[in-house]
């Protein structure tokens, strides 16, 4: 057997694992989120899976607000071979929100004496997450000490952060620092995101829905 052939059969039997790897990876999204579709009607939430040219996931509605997860790719379609994809999960609602006045809780950085540095990025901090807007903000000693150790609140009302942050909403948005979350009240309304991660998980996802219908019942 010469070269040649070999080199045919090479390249035929990737072509087959490829192809295999393919057809795997296309069934296993489809149960998934056959499998995130019961868990919504299970609850009672509306379900819509998202499939566009340049992003896919899912969607999900209750009475007052939607969770929606997305794998985004940059510049060219999804497929599972590519590793140019970004994640991201949010819980957005207009019911909670606060006239005039915002509420920032973020993942707390280092504990580092930055001085007058560490202040500029919390500035920063505000800046890219809610602009202009974000002006007066300070920071606030709310909740538990074990809540402050990991989350860095800034608000315009200190009282928005106290009434809001309820030991139940400190719980479960301790159950996501690994992840990263990051939680804003504005005048637009809710809006809990977190960036790099598809929730896929029923637990993560209940529990993200607990997070975010808990503080809708701060209102």
């Amino acid at each position: 057997m010469n070269d040649i052939v070999l080199s045919l059969i090479v390249i035929a039997l990737t072509g087959v694992v490829v192809a295999a790897i393919f057809v795997l990876t296309k069934r296993a999204k489809k149960q998934q989120l056959e499998r995130i579709e019961s868990l919504a009607r299970r609850k009672g939430w509306q379900f819509e899976a998202i499939k566009e040219p340049l992003s896919n996931g899912y969607r999900m509605k209750g009475g007052n607000w939607t969770l929606e997860a997305l794998k985004i790719a940059r510049g060219q379609s999804v497929e599972p071979q590519q590793s140019n994809i970004s994640s991201k999960t949010i819980f957005k609602s207009n019911s909670l929100y606060l006239p005039g006045r915002n509420l920032l809780v973020g993942p707390k950085p280092a504990q580092v004496n930055l001085g007058g540095f560490g202040e500029m990025l919390k500035q920063k901090l505000i800046q890219t997450v809610l602009g202009d807007s974000g002006k007066g903000m300070a920071e606030v000693q709310s909740g538990s000490s074990t809540f402050r150790e990991r989350f860095m609140t800034l608000a315009n009302d200190p009282e928005d952060a106290r009434r809001i942050l309820t030991p139940q909403v400190e719980q479960l948005l301790m159950k996501f620092e690994a992840k990263k979350p990051v939680l804003k009240v504005t005048q637009a309304g809710l809006e809990i995101k977190l960036d790099n991660d598809y929730l896929e998980k029923d637990e993560d996802i209940f529990n993200f829905v607990e997070l975010g219908e808990g503080l809708l019942k701060t209102r």
